[in-house]
């Protein structure tokens, strides 16, 4: 906007419905507010400013984020606003609040990077990052859980190796869809698109799809499997290949939704020589 920080933090504070300050010590660590972006969309516009105190209280101020978003959340479905794509302290603090961070684009009369940062209330299945996936907070109960129900015998235990997903999704050969509940990461399907030699086109095939069991009931699944087909057909596959742990809910649920069984993986556990 060509704002200095002072006429910035003025018109941040009259858009708002309301603001706070966060005091530590009888110093103010942050003062937080929510501005309305649109009120028919339901979309709220959340904004922070720091100081040093937050530095030195780090698990007290992500505390009160977090209820302050609870707040937030409760007036507006979907919460939007910018964030420097070189601020990567907070865009590490707005993915561990659930918040979806886009792409580096142009924005503000200079043309500087930012990122759009998203957070939306109750279920919703969209493409996400590799670096979104890593930052979820459960993200390791998530793991051990799919780590568990994938186990096959004689298989090592599932240990991704986040380098190599994210060097995949730089050449373009995976696209990563999540499902978020209020934010909070349940599941999450990856569309891997690779040549195969004995094929003229690339297929796609599932890569790591999971949803927690305890959020099974809400349709989670089902929306990714379909975001999944739907990238896949605008990537230009085919179809799309599925697997899943033999005799598994996965196997039981895909001849239902029009899956059909077209082989089966052995595998025989091999002796160090």
């Amino acid at each position: 906007m060509g704002l200095t920080p002072l006429a910035a933090f003025e018109h941040s504070m009259s858009r708002s419905l309301w603001a706070e300050a966060y005091v530590i010590d009888g110093e103010v660590a942050a003062i937080v507010g929510l501005a309305v972006d649109s009120i028919l969309a339901g979309i709220g516009s959340p904004w922070l400013l720091t100081g040093r105190p937050v530095d030195r209280h780090p698990k007290l101020f992500l505390q009160q984020t977090r209820r302050g978003l609870a707040r937030m959340s409760a007036e507006f479905p979907v919460l939007v606003n910018q964030v420097h794509a070189e601020y990567t302290g907070a865009i590490r603090w707005l993915r561990w609040l659930g918040f979806e961070i886009g792409p580096a684009k142009p924005y503000g009369p200079k043309g500087e990077p930012f990122c759009r940062a998203v957070w939306r209330k109750g279920l919703h299945i969209g493409p996400t990052t590799i670096a979104d996936i890593e930052a979820a907070p459960n993200l390791g109960a998530l793991s051990e859980e799919f780590a568990t129900e994938s186990l096959a015998p004689g298989l090592p235990r599932t240990a991704p190796n986040w380098a190599a997903y994210r060097g995949l999704e730089a050449a373009g050969m995976l696209h990563p869809i999540a499902a978020r509940l209020d934010g909070v990461l349940i599941g999450f399907i990856g569309v891997l698109l690779a040549p195969l030699p004995r094929h003229s086109v690339p297929v796609a095939t599932t890569e790591r799809f999971f949803v927690a069991r305890a959020h099974r009931k809400t349709g989670a699944g089902l929306k990714l499997l379909r975001a999944a087909e739907a990238k896949a057909r605008a990537l230009g596959s085919p179809g799309l290949q599925v697997t899943a742990p033999f005799k598994g809910d996965l196997f039981q649920v895909l001849p239902r939704v029009g899956y059909r069984e077209t082989n089966r993986v052995f595998f025989k556990p091999l002796e160090a020589a």
